[in-house]
């Protein structure tokens, strides 16, 4: 459709957030940007500025206002979501035309001479269509100032995620009793994944990731239709999605008894991960969290194995601002929440991975996911 939304799959779940206050934020952070006008087309970030969870909108945010411009498909339910969060908004419902003459006639409405699009989130062709539709304003790019704020959860936002870790834990003590030699990979994915929708989930953070054996030496294996033989290690990683926040867990199991060397292997990042986990602390750069892991794995003998970085934020997304990297430059605070999940991968044996989602506060870390850490031999 020519002058299309940007469009995507609906966000499962709705319990309104005062999202006004976060408005105002995001107006601060446009002023101290010098934005005279942002244009918000990340559906996610959408929806944490105005509760909406349909599959096209846009909203274009200025210091007197906020419009928001969906098509007719979305003309109740944008009413509804975005009074029962508080969001003092004009609505606008596009035409066959789709977004371009509601955008045009705003920009010359306001008289805007500059306009910031989301740089990090927007599509190179939605980019250059926004530049001609409106060819007397100077389109900028902005850096993701939403995902900035995204980042620092609300104790609404975290309640969400530890309910979504609890279906987490209860899974992963579900399929303990169900792990046995003959059962393939993909088996027992479909069913961590069966349990936590069958249990009060929306929807899953991602695939579930389950491999046995050499195939856990990929950090991000798809299961397949390998059946487990016994005499080897099961790594998992899994989440769910509660009203629309994500949770994210890894936990590593033995079938059997695996090869000598992953008993080591195992205490090592079990070592790290309590040493990356004691570390997550408000005014610590995420760049030394990554490095306490790191620094230990790596003088065990394994840095070259520990392949991917330690951490990242979760939220809305699975995947979210800040990074536990050795190039991490954000400063953990409080109300941030992040993954700690070193791992060691060696190739043609086996790998070995422990993940917690943990919130960081004023006093001690709190770990949101709270399933047994210690080695399990089924």
């Amino acid at each position: 459709m020519t002058g299309g939304m940007p469009s995507g799959d609906d966000v499962t779940g709705f319990l309104p957030h005062d999202c006004q206050a976060r408005i105002a934020s995001l107006r601060e952070r446009m002023l101290a940007e010098d934005y005279a006008a942002l244009l918000v087309t990340d559906l996610v970030n959408l929806r944490y500025i105005t509760g909406f969870t349909g599959s096209a909108g846009v909203a274009l945010v200025t210091p007197e206002a906020l419009h928001f411009i969906t098509d007719g498909r979305y003309d109740e339910q944008c009413r509804v979501q975005l009074a029962a969060s508080g969001v003092d908004a004009e609505i606008h419902i596009s035409g066959p035309e789709g977004l371009e003459p509601e955008l045009r006639g705003l920009v010359d409405q306001a008289e805007l001479t500059s306009l910031a699009l989301e740089a990090s989130r927007i599509t190179w062709q939605l980019k250059i269509d926004i530049s001609g539709w409106i060819p007397k304003c100077e389109v900028a790019a902005a850096p993701d100032i939403i995902g900035q704020l995204r980042m620092l959860k609300s104790p609404a936002e975290v309640s969400r995620m530890a309910a979504a870790a609890e279906l987490g834990d209860a899974a992963f003590s579900y399929i303990l009793e169900r792990i046995e030699v003959g059962r393939s990979e993909s088996e027992i994915a479909r069913e961590i994944e069966r349990y936590m929708i069958d249990n009060g989930a929306d929807a899953l953070s991602f695939d579930a990731i389950v491999a046995g054996g050499a195939h856990s030496a990929m950090p991000h294996a798809r299961p397949g239709q390998v059946r487990l033989v016994g005499n080897e290690v099961v790594l998992m990683d899994f989440g769910c999605i509660v009203d629309g926040y994500c949770s994210d867990m890894s936990r590593t199991v033995f079938l059997g008894t695996p090869p000598e060397e992953l008993d080591h292997v195992y205490e090592v990042v079990f070592q790290a991960q309590a040493a990356g986990l004691e570390g997550v602390a408000p005014g610590r750069p995420c760049s030394e969290v990554d490095a306490l892991c790191r620094d230990l794995i790596t003088s065990s003998g394994y840095g070259e194995q520990f392949t991917h970085s330690t951490g990242h934020g979760v939220g809305l997304e699975i995947h979210e601002e800040p990074r536990l990297s050795r190039a991490g430059a954000d400063i953990l605070a409080a109300g941030h929440v992040v993954t700690v999940e070193p791992g060691i991968y060696l190739t043609g044996i086996g790998g070995v991975r422990i993940e917690d989602m943990v919130l960081v506060t004023d006093d001690e870390p709190l770990v949101l996911t709270s399933s047994p850490k210690e080695l399990i031999v089924l």
